[in-house]
């Protein structure tokens, strides 16, 4: 009987996909690890590749060939376990959408949590400790929404990832208090944010956007804390003038930082497959600064990192 060397080739490949997607789906495998180890183990698949060229007239090609097809098929397994989950898609909606409006205060400190999937979120700050939201849902969209005294939370029917048709787009307008210190987590997926929360006082600001777009203005704002995170998504992020640490990720996605003069960077980076760039900003021993500013006493400490992705500070054109 002749053996054909590609089909089995083929089928030692589709096994290891398989093996991996397996382990996956029945919970043996952790997301977050596997994906650093595509990320730093992916030139293995290339040697073995390699190898099995140089090796394939000898006696060791056909170990060499199940190394060569094995290595590509636990890659494409491990991408395919890490990469994001897909939000749930978007149809424009015929039917006629139920817009309602909620609002309230904070009393003492405040937590706000907006999830949005399949829409767009538009977020704006007024002075005093009242909010308010107004809500659109289309087609096979609802908003949920809870509040107390210390602030609310909103979840988009899309939030549940999955799927489906004839989901229409919703549409939330967000006004948050200033003279509260608040907690904000904003989360985006596959729509569009457009956050200006100039003047707000905050504590921790969690964004996120997956397979979307997301701008934040913090001119003007105070905070201590700042997490951002691009996943196969572009985000513009203008920072505030006063100190603050924060960690900044791009995975599949892209990320433009713009910094005010007088902010100093101390920050901790790392790129796979990726790429951070300075624009305008000068290095002075572990501080990056804007030319013009010189000597700053503002320093913000961040933890940058590009996997298949990029993370620019200052880009042409500005974060417009």
């Amino acid at each position: 009987m002749t053996i054909r060397r590609g089909s089995l080739y083929a089928g030692v490949f589709v096994l290891a996909v398989g093996v991996v997607t397996l382990a996956d789906s029945s919970g043996s495998l952790d997301r977050s690890t596997v994906g650093d180890a595509v990320a730093v183990l992916w030139p293995v698949a290339v040697i073995a590749i390699g190898l099995a060229m140089l090796l394939r007239r000898t006696s060791a090609s056909l170990p060499a060939g199940f190394v060569a097809a094995a290595a590509p098929g636990l890659l494409l397994g491990g991408a395919l376990v890490a990469a994001p989950s897909l939000p749930m898609p978007c149809s424009p909606s015929p039917r006629a959408s139920t817009t309602q409006t909620q609002q309230g205060s904070i009393d003492g400190t405040g937590a706000i949590d907006l999830h949005l999937a399949c829409g767009e979120l538009r977020v704006g700050t007024q002075p005093g400790a009242a909010w308010r939201l107004d809500t659109t849902d289309g087609t096979n969209a609802r908003t949920a929404v809870s509040a107390t005294s210390h602030g609310f939370t909103a979840t988009s029917q899309g939030h549940a990832r999955g799927w489906a048709r004839g989901l229409a787009p919703v549409t939330w307008v967000a006004i948050l208090p200033t003279a509260p210190a608040l907690d904000l987590i904003a989360q985006v997926d596959a729509g569009r944010g457009t956050l200006d929360l100039s003047g707000a006082t905050l504590r921790t600001v969690d964004l996120g956007v997956d397979a979307g777009d997301l701008r934040a203005d913090l001119t003007g704002a105070t905070l201590d804390r700042l997490s951002l995170e691009a996943n196969a998504g572009s985000s513009t992020l203008t920072l505030p003038a006063d100190s603050f640490t924060g960690d900044i990720s791009a995975s599949a996605g892209s990320v433009a930082v713009c910094v005010p003069a007088g902010l100093g960077l101390r920050v901790d980076q790392e790129a796979s497959l990726g790429s951070i760039r300075f624009n305008a900003l000068v290095r002075n021993g572990d501080t990056w600064t804007s030319s013009q500013s010189g000597a700053t006493t503002n320093i913000a400490d961040l933890r940058v990192s590009a996997s298949v992705g990029s993370v620019t500070f200052n880009p042409e054109g500005g974060c417009k």
